[in-house]
């Protein structure tokens, strides 16, 4: 690549060191602290760390990458060293589960679906977001992500460390026990706590409250992927990318009444197939 990059993969255990895959350097969190506190915890060790000091870009990325994207870190890195050259961005972010954005507003709606309570510790906790309502708050591609899948400059891990510290200092004021303590009701371990899952959010709300600051660009799926990666029917991919589409449009072009067409579309979508709201 032109660029000074790195893509980590952290590595919980002996046997990742050996198969951390094309395009990655393994980044040792044997010791893992806080295992639920998940990725976090490990971004600020990297951000003081002097392995990362003098990279154009940087990003650490989970295990689990290639089975939840689809794609390689090799693949990815290519993507991004592509869109450097022709459109150079402060970070750039792949969200592997790209129907749910089709389907929900934003993450805070999906996130409070799933975890019920999340929206309130969301809105009241977040410095800089104390006028916005995030019930409401839409999401397009280019905010909407639902995994700690990015890569940045840092211009951005300046701001975002700095976001999420003051994130959770609020929670440790405010939500402290909720936070920590209460099992958000998360399908395959009931006991992870709220902060999993509300940390995981921050990337796009971030994103929304520094549009102007921080350039971004997201990994696209075309329609022949998203049939391979979800194995849904085309006509469900099909309705899926058009929905996306709208709410697109709506929101880049400034025409909110279209995100009525949005919703009508979707929730005829989603009643025949009512599976669709529970994807995470």
């Amino acid at each position: 690549m032109c660029m000074n990059t790195k893509l980590y993969k952290i590595c919980y255990e002996p046997s990742q060191f050996s198969s951390i895959g094309l395009g990655f350097d393994p980044w040792d969190n044997s010791i893992n602290a806080a295992p639920d506190l998940r990725e976090f915890p490990v971004f600020e060790i990297a951000y003081k760390s002097a392995l990362t000091k003098d990279l154009d870009y940087w990003g650490l990325l989970s295990p689990k990458f290639e089975k939840k994207s689809g794609i390689t870190g090799e693949q990815f890195l290519n993507w991004i060293d592509a869109m450097n050259k022709t459109n150079p961005c402060d970070v750039y972010f792949i969200n592997p589960v790209p129907i749910v954005e089709a389907i929900f507003p934003g993450t805070i709606q999906h996130g409070n679906n799933c975890h019920p309570g999340l929206l309130d510790l969301l809105q009241r906790n977040i410095t800089g977001a104390k006028n916005i309502d995030l019930s409401v708050l839409y999401m397009d591609a280019n905010t909407f992500s639902m995994c700690n899948y990015f890569v940045g400059n840092r211009k951005f891990w300046d701001k975002y460390i700095d976001f999420v510290k003051r994130f959770l200092w609020q929670l440790n004021t405010n939500d402290y026990n909720m936070v920590y303590n209460v099992g958000a009701n998360y399908g395959p371990n009931k006991t992870l706590p709220y902060y999993t899952f509300a940390v995981e959010r921050l990337f796009s709300i971030f994103l929304h409250l520094h549009g102007s600051e921080i350039k971004v660009a997201n990994y696209r799926y075309d329609r022949a992927a998203l049939l391979l990666k979800t194995g849904l029917p085309e006509i469900i991919i099909d309705e899926l990318i058009a929905l996306s589409d709208i709410k697109n449009i709506a929101l880049s072009g400034r025409q909110p009444h279209m995100l009525q067409h949005w919703a009508f579309f979707r929730n005829r979508l989603c009643q025949q197939n009512p599976y669709l709201f529970h994807i995470e």
